[in-house]
């Protein structure tokens, strides 16, 4: 499930930037701010993931954590920010117990010793809790600010 966050006042600012004139420009200044709230839970998320896994770090994870493009949706807009890396859900939600079909021997010290599960990992969330430690009113802030930067960047044009 993807988190969601949404914000009142979204229709008087797009209302607002539509009479500024041209419709591309208004697209352009909702990407932005969008953009930047995406970047946001990339950075925090990012954050949270360096210091959940300490054990064995490759940076794999870490890098992997990204923003998507912008996409709009009839007159809607959404930013997904997701962890790439194809161990992200098992870091993220933990894995059950594995029982082995086959039972295997090992000779441990000289002492033979059966295998019959190789356990679990306890789950890590880090793109949860970075989207809890980010409140919803930063993420507003953070999008208007975005927005109002673009369309100023118009304005002086």
């Amino acid at each position: 499930m993807e988190p969601i966050v949404k914000f009142e006042g979204a229709k008087k600012i797009t209302s607002t930037l539509k009479r500024l004139g041209d419709s591309r420009l208004v697209k352009k200044a909702v990407e932005d701010g969008l953009r930047k709230t995406g970047n946001l839970y990339r950075r925090e998320a990012r954050k949270v993931a360096r210091s959940k896994i300490k054990k064995k770090y490759t940076g794999n994870l870490v890098k992997r954590i990204r923003v998507s493009k912008v996409k709009s949706y009839h007159g809607a807009a959404r930013i997904v920010v997701s962890a790439a890396a194809p161990h992200a859900h098992l870091i993220e939600f933990g894995t059950s117990p594995r029982v082995l079909k086959k039972p295997r021997w090992f000779n441990l010290n000289g002492k033979w010793v059966r295998l019959t599960h190789t356990g679990q990992m306890p789950p890590k969330p880090f793109m949860r809790t970075a989207f809890e430690r980010i409140t919803a009113q930063d993420a507003i802030d953070v999008t208007k600010d975005g927005v109002m930067r673009a369309v100023e960047r118009v304005g002086r044009r």
